[in-house]
């Protein structure tokens, strides 16, 4: 079957409007894949640091409630003349002993407190508690060479932790002789079930959560399958070990079966890590909608320009066809047609050569007929004689 001109061009266009677009869209979604797969990536570390902000305002309750305490017995010391070190001992300036029963009375029930004797160059603990028995040499430096208070997660075991706020005890020349600390069992505080509960809540995608691991262990402390906290996450999912390792990042990693994409940040207050995790179909469900919509887009481009294409091409084609039918009906011998001039361009060209052509001819053939006809007159004229 023979195309027209019309139905080639229109093919023609078409093959290389769908080459083009499908190009163009095959390198879009190479890119946007590119793009989304970095997106997702920024978005589950910026999710883990959001959950963190949970612990943020856990922590800084603690605190201010421990400085509360500690306020309460700074005003107690002073009250009763300030505390100096004499013979070993803490005495306050009425003659009695800082001991560990008075500081107990002070703070009241529900926080945990220690008294450190400073000497050379330490702090050691002279009072009973489940407190560090020293000062570490940062938090030393921290407090009595600084004369600062300084709160700090203090572990009680394995998996235990508490949060301490020490402040430096000055005697009446202001030189640190002793420090207090005042603290609390983290876990077991309102604001720590507060946070989680309220981290638990969150989703960070449709079937994603958020859980809590301790840095240097890896133990987990919080997680919405009460069965995991308390084991180690390194092996519940030996490739979060790279988590521990790292502190921050992002990680794709399968699991029972099922690609999955953590974003972790540490806290630094804590050292515990935040770390956002849900299936890896959560996002590509959404990266493969918006292929599609691409596809379909890119399908609704090819249709409409071969729509408009196909529009074009009968409005300036038909004049062409106009001329050869013309054309046609000139050479079977009908010198009165004349093809319609509808514009300036190169088919009106043709046109208007065509009908000059035609009324030449018609011109010269009339001139012809005339030229018979007179020779036909003389032709009887000369018989006649």
């Amino acid at each position: 079957m023979k195309l027209s001109l019309k139905a080639k061009a229109s093919l023609l266009t078409a093959a290389m409007l769908i080459l083009a677009v499908a190009g163009t869209v095959g390198i879009g979604l190479i890119y946007m894949r590119e793009g989304l797969s970095s997106l997702i990536s920024k978005n589950a570390q910026r999710e883990s640091k959001l959950a963190s902000h949970l612990l943020d305002a856990m922590w800084g309750e603690i605190e201010a409630a421990n400085r509360a305490k500690l306020a309460e017995l700074e005003r107690k010391i002073s009250e009763k003349g300030g505390v100096k070190l004499k013979n070993g001992k803490l005495i306050l300036a009425d003659g009695s002993q800082l001991s560990d029963k008075a500081i107990r009375d002070i703070v009241g029930p529900g926080h945990l407190v220690a008294l450190y004797k400073v000497t050379a160059g330490t702090a050691v603990k002279i009072t009973a508690s489940n407190l560090p028995d020293r000062l570490d040499e940062e938090t030393f430096k921290a407090i009595v060479l600084s004369k600062a208070k300084r709160t700090k997660l203090e572990r009680s075991g394995e998996r235990g932790y508490l949060a301490v706020t020490y402040s430096p005890l000055l005697d009446d020349k202001g030189n640190p002789v002793a420090v207090v600390g005042v603290g609390v069992d983290l876990l077991s505080t309102p604001q720590f079930q507060k946070a989680k509960e309220e981290m638990l809540s969150l989703k960070p995608s449709e079937n994603g959560y958020f859980y809590v691991v301790d840095s240097k262990t890896g133990i987990t402390i919080i997680h919405p399958n009460p069965s995991l906290i308390g084991r180690r996450v390194q092996e519940i999912a030996p490739a979060l070990a790279e988590m521990l390792e790292k502190r921050s990042g992002v990680k794709v990693y399968s699991h029972a079966g099922q690609k999955k994409i953590i974003g972790y940040e540490e806290h630094p207050q804590l050292g515990w890590i935040v770390a956002s995790s849900a299936p890896l179909s959560d996002y590509t469900y959404i990266q493969n909608r918006i292929a599609l919509c691409s596809i379909l887009a890119g399908v609704g481009i090819v249709a409409v320009a071969v729509a408009a294409i196909a529009l074009f091409l009968s409005k300036h084609l038909a004049p062409l066809k106009r001329i050869a039918e013309a054309t046609r009906r000139i050479a079977q011998g009908d010198l009165t047609q004349r093809v319609e001039v509808s514009g300036n361009d190169e088919v009106g060209e043709i046109a208007t050569a065509l009908n000059e052509m035609t009324g030449e001819l018609a011109h010269e053939i009339g001139k012809v007929r005339e030229a018979t006809d007179h020779i036909a007159a003389a032709s009887t004229q000369l018989a006649s004689t």
